[in-house]
């Protein structure tokens, strides 16, 4: 049990550059988990070190045990633990940080400084929460802070102290946030760029193993068709061999573009490599793709008419759940069917059926 828990303060490094990163819950919790145990730390040394008998020193162990309680319910309960229920745990620390504030400098001539914990609960809210959820936080601190300098009514700076403390926590609050968000922003452009083909502007191999995962589970929890069509530009060597390979980067360029132009809002063509793409067509049984893959081959062939050589395209196609139930079954399905396309001649979109399989001779390219 302790080996476990220790293992779950751990920084790993995948927790801190996980693409969602921000949001990452291991990361959030260790986070959360860290600053109870600091805080409670803390507070502990407060009454270790030289401080006024005056203080209530039973009040402050009990501030301290709470805040050990809270990271050991972080750490065994975060799997489980709701984003709402960082939120409250966000709250739980304030009151807690507002406690030990009465308790450190109850009857005390001089303050500890204590509410300097506010500063932590801020901080994590506002990397961590929406903006709107970081704010309610600081409110809510703003609130417990005054009801703390209420006690202190005979002291002129109350209302100066109140209000440079929760001002200093409303503008680091703003900052983290924006920096937050700049951070987010930056994970998404990297992740976009992770997974888009850089010649074509199309998703990438990666791209699409990720997107044809997803639709995959998704029909597979629906029971709905959906369909892929795998395509490669017929005899595009030629043009390579005959133009140079700018010429061939342009080509992939301008069919890259009918792909992505000719096919619906709701599909996802990519580039697998080389002259090979692909379609994922969500919601669309094996009859539906091939006319859209009829669609793109017409679009390919006419782009290309007056180009020396005129490059065409031949589509194999395949549908869960009639074609396979994996990913592996129905890639290897759509290559059959696009190898026996450029069998038959090239040039065409043809539907898996299993008398492809009777010649195993591989197309010329």
């Amino acid at each position: 049990m302790v080996r476990r828990l220790v293992e779950r303060l751990r920084f790993e490094r995948e927790d801190v550059i996980a693409p969602d990163a921000p949001m990452n819950r291991t990361l959030l919790a260790r986070t959360g988990a860290w600053l109870f145990l600091g805080g409670g730390a803390l507070v502990l040394l407060v009454l270790v070190l030289p401080h006024d008998q005056r203080v209530s020193e039973v009040g402050l162990l009990a501030v301290s045990a709470g805040c050990f309680a809270a990271a050991l319910l972080v750490l065994v309960r975060f799997d489980s633990l709701p984003m709402a229920g960082f939120e409250v745990l966000a709250a739980y620390a304030s009151a807690l940080a507002t406690a030990a504030r009465l308790f450190a400098e109850e009857g005390a001539e001089s303050g500890t400084g204590i509410q300097a914990l506010y500063l932590w609960i801020v901080l994590y809210a506002s990397f961590f929460f929406a903006r709107r959820r970081a704010l309610l936080q600081v409110a809510w601190i703003a609130v417990l802070y005054a009801a703390v300098l209420a006690n202190d009514a005979g002291s002129s700076a109350t209302v100066t102290l109140w209000t440079v403390t929760v001002g200093g926590l409303l503008v680091a609050a703003l900052v983290i946030g924006a920096l937050r968000e700049r951070v987010l922003n930056l994970i998404a452009r990297l992740a976009d760029a992770a997974r888009t083909d850089p010649l074509t502007g199309l998703l990438n191999r990666r791209g699409f193993d990720e997107l044809f995962t997803s639709e995959l589970r998704r029909s597979r929890r629906t029971q709905r068709p959906f369909s892929l069509v795998i395509g490669d530009l017929d005899c595009f060597k030629q043009v390579n061999d005959r133009h140079g390979h700018p010429a061939g980067d342009r080509a992939l360029r301008r069919a890259a573009s009918v792909l992505q132009d000719d096919n619906r809002a709701s599909d996802a063509a990519a580039r697998l490599g080389g002259e090979e793409f692909a379609v994922i067509v969500p919601e669309t049984d094996a009859r539906g793709a091939h006319v859209l893959a009829e669609r793109l081959r017409r679009g390919i062939a006419d782009a290309f008419a007056a180009d020396d050589p005129p490059l065409t395209i031949s589509f194999g196609v395949v549908s869960f759940p009639k074609h396979g139930r994996t990913h592996e079954q129905l890639l290897e399905r759509a290559d059959e069917a696009m190898y026996a396309a450029k069998r038959l001649g090239r040039n065409r979109s043809l539907v898996h059926t299993a008398r492809m399989l009777d010649d195993p001779q591989r197309p010329v390219q």
